[in-house]
């Protein structure tokens, strides 16, 4: 990667999206960082407060002309309020009125994902 970048973008339902990727490479060394935050409400009466964060890291080493050793690593975490799924007699009860409601609006939904990895090629 040449250029180091920065991005910043929002759109409807309050969408944000922040990303930056870094390139501080030295010589023999390559690296890359990578990180993106990202936030939607979606077009809920209630707004599901969709929020997600990525950060992927990899270095890569020249060892010999014709081998190299990556070691690399990412992370994933979400967060959102559950929708889109709610029970028929709620609706045939008249509980939810309008089409993009939902009887919970407490309930958090949590992802949590690491991920290390190791490589060395030759040839």
């Amino acid at each position: 990667m040449e250029d180091n970048t920065l991005e910043v973008a929002g759109g409807s339902f309050n969408t944000q999206r922040y990303l930056a990727l870094i390139s501080p490479t030295r010589d023999a060394l390559k690296t890359l960082i990578a990180v993106e935050g990202y936030h939607n409400d979606g077009p809920f009466e209630h707004p599901n407060g969709y929020h997600r964060f990525n950060i992927f890291g990899k270095a890569t080493a020249t060892l010999a002309e014709d081998m190299a050793l990556s070691l690399w690593g990412s992370h994933y975490r979400a967060e959102w309020r559950g929708s889109g799924q709610i029970p028929e007699r709620a609706v045939r009860e008249g509980l939810i009125g309008l089409r993009f409601d939902r009887p919970d609006r407490g309930r958090r939904h949590p992802a949590d994902q690491p991920q290390p990895g190791l490589s060395l090629a030759c040839g």
